[in-house]
Protein backbone atom coordinates (compact mmCIF):
# COMPACT_ATOMS: atom_id res chain seq x y z
CA UNK A 1 0.00 0.00 0.00
CA UNK A 2 1.35 3.43 -0.93
CA UNK A 3 0.04 6.81 0.19
CA UNK A 4 -0.03 9.71 -2.27
CA UNK A 5 -0.85 13.38 -1.85
CA UNK A 6 -1.03 16.10 -4.46
CA UNK A 7 2.20 18.06 -4.52
CA UNK A 8 1.77 21.69 -3.40
CA UNK A 9 1.30 23.95 -6.40
CA UNK A 10 0.80 21.06 -8.83
CA UNK A 11 -1.19 22.22 -11.84
CA UNK A 12 -3.55 19.25 -11.77
CA UNK A 13 -4.66 19.78 -8.15
CA UNK A 14 -7.82 21.60 -7.11
CA UNK A 15 -9.27 22.74 -3.79
CA UNK A 16 -11.32 19.55 -3.65
CA UNK A 17 -8.29 17.23 -3.90
CA UNK A 18 -7.98 14.49 -1.29
CA UNK A 19 -5.19 12.11 -0.39
CA UNK A 20 -5.32 8.79 -2.21
CA UNK A 21 -4.00 5.32 -1.43
CA UNK A 22 -2.53 2.89 -3.96
CA UNK A 23 -3.32 -0.73 -3.12
CA UNK A 24 -1.88 -3.92 -4.62
CA UNK A 25 -3.52 -7.28 -3.91
CA UNK A 26 -1.67 -10.48 -4.83
CA UNK A 27 -3.13 -13.97 -4.43
CA UNK A 28 -1.47 -17.30 -5.18
CA UNK A 29 -3.59 -20.45 -5.40
CA UNK A 30 -6.24 -18.82 -3.22
CA UNK A 31 -9.74 -20.23 -2.86
CA UNK A 32 -12.86 -19.39 -0.87
CA UNK A 33 -15.37 -22.23 -1.40
CA UNK A 34 -17.84 -20.81 1.15
CA UNK A 35 -17.95 -17.39 -0.52
CA UNK A 36 -18.81 -17.85 -4.18
CA UNK A 37 -18.94 -20.66 -6.79
CA UNK A 38 -16.42 -18.67 -8.84
CA UNK A 39 -13.82 -18.97 -6.06
CA UNK A 40 -14.00 -22.70 -5.38
CA UNK A 41 -11.09 -23.47 -7.71
CA UNK A 42 -7.71 -21.93 -6.76
CA UNK A 43 -7.04 -18.49 -8.22
CA UNK A 44 -3.87 -16.52 -8.95
CA UNK A 45 -4.50 -12.79 -9.02
CA UNK A 46 -2.76 -9.43 -9.05
CA UNK A 47 -5.01 -6.39 -8.70
CA UNK A 48 -3.76 -2.81 -8.54
CA UNK A 49 -6.05 0.04 -7.60
CA UNK A 50 -6.27 3.57 -6.27
CA UNK A 51 -8.69 4.66 -3.54
CA UNK A 52 -9.81 8.26 -4.11
CA UNK A 53 -11.87 10.45 -1.80
CA UNK A 54 -10.30 9.69 1.57
CA UNK A 55 -10.24 12.33 4.25
CA UNK A 56 -6.86 11.50 5.77
CA UNK A 57 -4.18 8.85 6.28
CA UNK A 58 -4.90 8.15 9.94
CA UNK A 59 -4.74 4.45 10.93
CA UNK A 60 -8.19 2.83 10.94
CA UNK A 61 -9.85 -0.51 10.15
CA UNK A 62 -10.56 -1.16 6.48
CA UNK A 63 -14.31 -1.22 7.16
CA UNK A 64 -14.10 2.31 8.59
CA UNK A 65 -12.01 3.47 5.65
CA UNK A 66 -14.49 2.04 3.14
CA UNK A 67 -17.38 3.70 4.99
CA UNK A 68 -15.55 7.02 4.86
CA UNK A 69 -14.96 6.55 1.14
CA UNK A 70 -18.68 5.95 0.57
CA UNK A 71 -19.78 8.90 2.67
CA UNK A 72 -17.40 11.24 0.85
CA UNK A 73 -18.50 10.04 -2.60
CA UNK A 74 -15.10 8.50 -3.32
CA UNK A 75 -14.24 5.66 -5.64
CA UNK A 76 -11.84 2.79 -6.23
CA UNK A 77 -10.09 2.88 -9.60
CA UNK A 78 -8.92 -0.59 -10.65
CA UNK A 79 -5.98 0.37 -12.82
CA UNK A 80 -4.86 -3.14 -13.70
CA UNK A 81 -6.08 -6.61 -12.79
CA UNK A 82 -5.07 -10.08 -13.93
CA UNK A 83 -6.78 -13.22 -12.65
CA UNK A 84 -5.98 -16.80 -13.68
CA UNK A 85 -7.99 -19.89 -12.75
CA UNK A 86 -7.19 -23.12 -14.54
CA UNK A 87 -7.43 -22.47 -18.29
CA UNK A 88 -9.28 -19.19 -17.73
CA UNK A 89 -7.38 -15.88 -17.75
CA UNK A 90 -8.96 -12.45 -17.35
CA UNK A 91 -7.56 -8.94 -17.33
CA UNK A 92 -9.51 -5.75 -16.70
CA UNK A 93 -9.76 -2.21 -15.41
CA UNK A 94 -12.47 0.24 -14.44
CA UNK A 95 -13.93 2.30 -11.63
CA UNK A 96 -16.06 1.26 -8.65
CA UNK A 97 -17.94 3.14 -5.97
CA UNK A 98 -19.49 1.87 -2.72
CA UNK A 99 -23.23 2.08 -2.15
CA UNK A 100 -24.85 2.97 1.21
CA UNK A 101 -25.16 -0.75 2.02
CA UNK A 102 -21.40 -1.23 1.78
CA UNK A 103 -21.51 -3.05 -1.56
CA UNK A 104 -19.42 -2.34 -4.64
CA UNK A 105 -21.12 -0.62 -7.55
CA UNK A 106 -19.69 0.01 -11.00
CA UNK A 107 -18.21 -1.66 -14.03
CA UNK A 108 -14.91 -3.10 -15.20
CA UNK A 109 -14.08 -3.84 -18.83
CA UNK A 110 -12.77 -7.40 -18.77
CA UNK A 111 -11.06 -9.45 -21.47
CA UNK A 112 -11.36 -13.21 -20.91
CA UNK A 113 -9.85 -16.24 -22.57
CA UNK A 114 -10.88 -19.78 -21.68
CA UNK A 115 -14.38 -18.61 -20.79
CA UNK A 116 -16.21 -21.92 -21.29
CA UNK A 117 -14.56 -23.93 -18.46
CA UNK A 118 -15.17 -21.02 -16.11
CA UNK A 119 -18.88 -20.93 -17.00
CA UNK A 120 -19.07 -24.68 -16.37
CA UNK A 121 -17.33 -24.35 -13.00
CA UNK A 122 -19.86 -21.79 -11.71
CA UNK A 123 -22.91 -23.63 -13.07
CA UNK A 124 -23.83 -20.77 -15.41
CA UNK A 125 -25.79 -23.03 -17.78
CA UNK A 126 -28.08 -24.19 -14.98
CA UNK A 127 -28.45 -20.62 -13.69
CA UNK A 128 -29.66 -19.41 -17.09
CA UNK A 129 -32.01 -22.36 -17.53
CA UNK A 130 -33.60 -21.70 -14.12
CA UNK A 131 -33.67 -17.90 -14.30
CA UNK A 132 -37.03 -16.04 -13.99
CA UNK A 133 -36.54 -14.53 -17.46
CA UNK A 134 -36.06 -17.98 -18.97
CA UNK A 135 -39.18 -19.19 -17.13
CA UNK A 136 -41.21 -16.42 -18.79
CA UNK A 137 -39.84 -17.18 -22.26
CA UNK A 138 -40.36 -20.92 -21.85
CA UNK A 139 -43.91 -20.38 -20.61
CA UNK A 140 -44.80 -18.23 -23.62
CA UNK A 141 -43.33 -20.79 -26.05
CA UNK A 142 -45.10 -23.69 -24.35
CA UNK A 143 -48.40 -21.90 -24.84
CA UNK A 144 -47.66 -21.67 -28.56
CA UNK A 145 -46.57 -25.30 -28.80
CA UNK A 146 -46.33 -27.71 -25.85
CA UNK A 147 -42.72 -28.65 -25.22
CA UNK A 148 -41.25 -25.81 -27.27
CA UNK A 149 -40.30 -23.86 -24.16
CA UNK A 150 -38.37 -26.83 -22.73
CA UNK A 151 -36.41 -27.14 -25.97
CA UNK A 152 -35.59 -23.43 -25.85
CA UNK A 153 -34.47 -23.75 -22.22
CA UNK A 154 -32.05 -26.55 -23.06
CA UNK A 155 -30.70 -24.70 -26.09
CA UNK A 156 -30.17 -21.53 -24.04
CA UNK A 157 -27.90 -23.43 -21.69
CA UNK A 158 -26.10 -25.44 -24.36
CA UNK A 159 -25.31 -22.36 -26.45
CA UNK A 160 -24.39 -20.12 -23.52
CA UNK A 161 -20.69 -19.77 -24.33
CA UNK A 162 -21.41 -19.09 -28.01
CA UNK A 163 -24.01 -16.49 -27.10
CA UNK A 164 -21.70 -14.64 -24.72
CA UNK A 165 -18.94 -14.56 -27.30
CA UNK A 166 -21.40 -13.04 -29.78
CA UNK A 167 -22.44 -10.39 -27.26
CA UNK A 168 -18.85 -9.39 -26.47
CA UNK A 169 -16.06 -7.99 -28.59
CA UNK A 170 -13.53 -10.43 -30.09
CA UNK A 171 -10.04 -9.95 -28.63
CA UNK A 172 -6.70 -11.68 -28.13
CA UNK A 173 -5.19 -12.30 -24.71
CA UNK A 174 -1.73 -13.76 -24.22
CA UNK A 175 -1.83 -15.27 -27.71
CA UNK A 176 -5.26 -16.88 -27.29
CA UNK A 177 -8.69 -16.00 -28.66
CA UNK A 178 -10.64 -13.98 -26.11
CA UNK A 179 -13.73 -11.84 -25.65
CA UNK A 180 -14.15 -8.45 -23.97
CA UNK A 181 -17.23 -8.05 -21.76
CA UNK A 182 -18.45 -5.71 -19.03
CA UNK A 183 -18.13 -6.99 -15.46
CA UNK A 184 -20.93 -5.17 -13.62
CA UNK A 185 -21.33 -5.00 -9.86
CA UNK A 186 -24.74 -3.91 -8.64
CA UNK A 187 -26.83 -4.47 -5.49
CA UNK A 188 -24.48 -7.11 -4.13
CA UNK A 189 -24.25 -9.21 -7.31
CA UNK A 190 -21.56 -9.46 -9.99
CA UNK A 191 -22.51 -10.00 -13.65
CA UNK A 192 -20.17 -10.95 -16.50
CA UNK A 193 -22.14 -9.71 -19.47
CA UNK A 194 -25.61 -11.24 -18.88
CA UNK A 195 -24.36 -13.99 -16.55
CA UNK A 196 -24.74 -13.59 -12.76
CA UNK A 197 -21.51 -14.71 -11.09
CA UNK A 198 -22.74 -14.55 -7.52
CA UNK A 199 -22.63 -12.30 -4.49
CA UNK A 200 -20.05 -9.60 -3.84
CA UNK A 201 -18.63 -8.88 -0.36
CA UNK A 202 -20.08 -6.29 2.00
CA UNK A 203 -17.27 -3.85 2.85
CA UNK A 204 -18.73 -2.39 6.04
Amino acid sequence: MRRICCAPGASNCTAADNPVIEVVLRLTQASAPAFNPATVQPVDAEIMGVMRGLGDFSPKPWAARFRELQQRGGRIDITQARIAQGDTIAIGSGSLSIDPNGQLDGQLDVTVTGLEPFLVSIGAQQAIQKSPNMDKVAGMLNRLSPGLGDVARQQAGANLSLGINMLGKPATLEGRNAVTLPLRLKDGTAYLGPIPLGSTPVLF
